[in-house]
């Protein structure tokens, strides 16, 4: 199934979601905001280990149209830029341009009828005459490339799939 649109945004994070605000601003109201995650929030969905939080000043993580007068502290936690995520997206209304597990698979430009034709991996394509991608650049989880991690006797857990279950063995002291 093909669907028009006129802009599609793929990535429902901080950077989509402030694009698609700029947009409807601009009057493109027909918007599509994909993502393969199962809600917005970007990095601070997919996050969610013990300690998590903003490296800098809280203050700039609120869009200047946006501003949050309410950070608990100076480097609020991560569950706060969810939060906060969620408000804007409620009062700008965007939840209705996004579609959640939308894996996209690629882009390509159609010179012939002028606009991008956006594939997911169900199959499923979508148009528009502006493609943005707000992916950001924590999208690909990486392991770190570090020598002999492969011979680790613990377990190794990236960030985006943090067990909240798993205990670490306690420390003896002894050699």
């Amino acid at each position: 199934m093909t669907t028009q649109f006129d802009a599609v945004i793929v990535g429902a994070g901080f950077g989509g979601m402030g694009a698609a605000i700029q947009l409807k601003e601009l009057g493109l109201t027909n918007l599509a905001i994909l993502d393969r995650e199962d809600d917005l929030g970007g990095t601070w969905h997919v996050n969610h280990y013990p300690g998590l939080a903003v490296d800098i000043p809280s203050a700039t993580y609120s869009y200047s149209f946006e501003p949050n007068p309410y950070w608990s502290r100076l480097f609020a936690p991560g569950s706060e830029l969810k939060q906060y995520a969620s408000h804007v997206a409620d009062k700008h209304d965007l939840r209705k341009y996004m579609r959640f597990n939308t894996p996209v698979s690629g882009a390509r430009w159609d010179e012939e009828h002028q606009h991008w034709v956006v594939a997911t991996e169900s199959g499923d394509t979508v148009t528009g005459k502006y493609l943005l991608t707000a992916t950001g650049y924590l999208s690909q989880p990486k392991m770190p490339d570090i020598e002999g991690i492969e011979s680790f006797a613990g377990k190794v857990i990236h960030t985006t799939k943090w067990d909240n279950s798993y205990r670490a063995p306690r420390a003896t002291g002894s050699a």
